[in-house]
């Protein structure tokens, strides 16, 4: 089997299309592939959901998507996201390619689009492209430099065994990575439903009664706001919805840049309740384990009351408690919602007595612990398939792997 390293320029067609998402009069009705579409989405097809616009008839006529083309993202936050592909599975005479996307179409005697699809997928094509992307803030791809991106070109005919080979290996290992992520959303709305039967009283735990004792006690009876300003040299501390409070630099996840100036955020201490003021009817809100700093839109409460923090930290976790949240937020639409310490204040709580606190605080504890370790196990599962997925593809279009079909 002969490949060649080819430039794109010389084997497809490619257009960076300028259609925007504006209606105007004269100009005629088109559905529009956006940049989110390409994104999330490894294939195209008329029938998925589309936002509707207007493009003049040449825009229609250059940027209409076809069967076998590949549209790639080239204007990005990150220079990572540069390139992504999607493979056009059938398309329609209104479907057209939105702003922020190059269309490419190959050339159908020299290259297969679905071949297409895969080596832009691959790694070395992706990292081209990334390191080809010029920008600070943002970044974008000239139409040059992805017409002299490579790929490997083998015979027309191999080029489809291969991707007759990926379509069916990638969805062996999707079907797989989609039953872990089901698994770890079972897992997940088991944790939640354990907290909120504990902590409401719904089930016993370890002989103690989940209704006797019980006292409706509001929450500024438990807690106090505090508004000391930290140092820039401590650590900035995060509250996530699924998590609690954790440093801010140990999420690789964690898309929200900290600020240069540190002057207005909080100082929040080992044992203080967190309260992410925007999203608590998220369920942004948790006590604390560490010392370090928080955004000045949190709130920091100190513990006045006595009350066991561990079940603190699961009771103002619990569903009930979150709904409590949202009704007590002010806003005009959940995006814009915030709960301020007057609202947070007025929350009743439900509490048993003392002693039972600690009995199902380390009840909830050990489940919790137990839970998160199988989550973490499936999680590390479902990167290492991924890690998997991704060797194959670029494997199989630089000619590493050997597929049983050319072998033959």
């Amino acid at each position: 089997m002969t490949w060649q390293m080819t430039p794109l320029k010389r084997v497809a067609r490619l257009r960076v299309s300028n259609v925007d998402k504006k209606s105007a009069g004269g100009e005629v009705p088109v559905r529009l592939c956006n940049y989110t579409d390409v994104y999330y989405r490894d294939a195209i097809r008329p029938d998925q959901e589309f936002m509707t616009a207007t493009a003049t008839r040449e825009q229609v006529a250059n940027f209409r998507l076809r069967v076998g083309d590949v549209i790639v993202t080239k204007d990005s936050e990150t220079a990572e996201d540069i390139g992504v592909p999607a493979y056009v599975e059938s398309g329609a005479q209104d479907l057209v390619c939105g702003y922020h996307l190059a269309v490419v179409r190959p050339d159908p005697s020299l290259l297969d689009g679905r071949f297409l699809y895969w080596s832009m997928s691959s790694t070395p094509v992706r990292q081209q492209l990334a390191t080809a992307a010029t920008g600070v803030t943002r970044f974008g791809l000239r139409t040059e430099s992805l017409a002299a991106a490579t790929v490997m070109l083998p015979k027309l005919d191999d080029q489809r065994a291969i991707a007759d080979y990926l379509d069916t290996e990638t969805a062996r290992i999707d079907a797989l990575i989609e039953k872990k992520r089901r698994m770890v959303s079972v897992l997940r709305e088991q944790r939640q439903s354990v907290i909120d039967d504990v902590v409401m009283g719904l089930i016993p735990i370890d002989g103690v009664s989940p209704t006797v004792g019980r006292s409706e006690m509001r929450l500024r009876f438990l807690l106090r706001e505090r508004d000391v300003r930290g140092q820039a040299s401590e650590e900035v501390l995060s509250v996530y919805r699924d998590l609690g409070v954790l440093p801010k630099a140990g999420r690789v996840d964690n898309f929200n840049k900290t600020p240069a100036d540190l002057s207005l955020y909080k100082l929040a201490l080992p044992g203080d309740v967190v309260v992410n003021k925007m999203k608590a009817w998220q369920g942004s809100i948790a006590v604390s384990r560490y010392r370090g700093i928080v955004s000045g839109d949190y709130l920091v409460c100190s513990v006045v009351g006595d009350v066991d923090r561990s079940f603190l930290h699961h009771l103002l976790r619990s569903r009930p408690m979150v709904g409590e949240y949202a009704r007590r937020s002010n806003g005009i639409r959940p995006s814009q919602w915030r709960l301020y310490w007057e609202g947070l204040a007025e929350i009743r709580a439900s509490l048993p007595p003392r002693d039972s606190q600690h009995v199902m605080a380390a009840y909830l504890d050990a489940e919790t612990n137990r839970i998160d370790a199988v989550v973490a196990c499936m999680q590390t599962q479902v990167s290492l398939l991924q890690e998997h997925r991704q060797a194959l593809i670029t494997a199989a279009v630089t000619g590493e792997l050997t597929i049983p079909e050319l072998a033959a």
